[in-house]
């Protein structure tokens, strides 16, 4: 799940990490206290289900190929975010682009966070997202705070390859209900 996790989620983690260590200038104002629903409902047979997956894909009996579900992907984010975000939402559009829901936690907030975007494969060793839209407690984020975003996903992307040389990517697609990764995670 580690591989599959930095790769896939880089830039979400990255986006979730932020905002959690961020929010403490008094932004956004009048929050909302719900996330938004894409219908996108994971549970413990999703999470088993992608960490099958993934091991098939690490172990090589995929053809190189790791196609995940919006539900599984939901899964693993749901455990791996344990804390710092709650009831978490994946959707993959059929135009390419993802959306991502979930309530962020701190110490002094609970709010809702709504992202979507695309996911931009710059080389076999380089990954990158584009964010088109950021809300979070309904409140949109500024530009500025969207491009820095963007730069600490490349950067996650970045420290990913180089702890795992081995590593490529040849393709990774959002598609209707799904994400597809072709490459090896090694």
């Amino acid at each position: 799940m580690a591989g599959l996790a930095v790769l896939a989620l880089f830039g979400i983690a990255a986006i979730f990490a932020y905002f959690y260590f961020n929010l403490g200038s008094g932004w956004p104002p009048q929050a909302a206290t719900h996330p938004s629903e894409l219908g996108v409902q994971a549970n413990e047979s999703d999470l088993n289900s992608s960490k099958a997956e993934l091991e098939a894909f690490k172990n090589g009996s995929t053809n190189g190929t790791l196609v995940l579900t919006e539900e599984q992907f939901t899964a693993l984010v749901a455990e791996n975010a344990k804390g710092m975000l709650d009831s978490p939402q994946f959707k993959f559009n059929a135009d390419g682009t993802f959306e991502a829901t979930g309530k962020l936690n701190g110490s002094y907030y609970h709010m809702p966070l709504y992202l979507r975007g695309n996911v931009v494969l710059v080389s076999a060793r380089e990954l990158g997202i584009d964010i088109t839209t950021a809300t979070i407690g309904g409140v949109g984020v500024p530009g500025a705070q969207v491009e820095d975003i963007e730069k600490m996903a490349k950067g996650a992307s970045d420290d990913y390859f180089s702890k795992n040389p081995k590593a490529r990517v040849e393709s990774l697609a959002v598609e209707e209900g799904k994400l597809v990764l072709k490459g090896s995670l090694n």
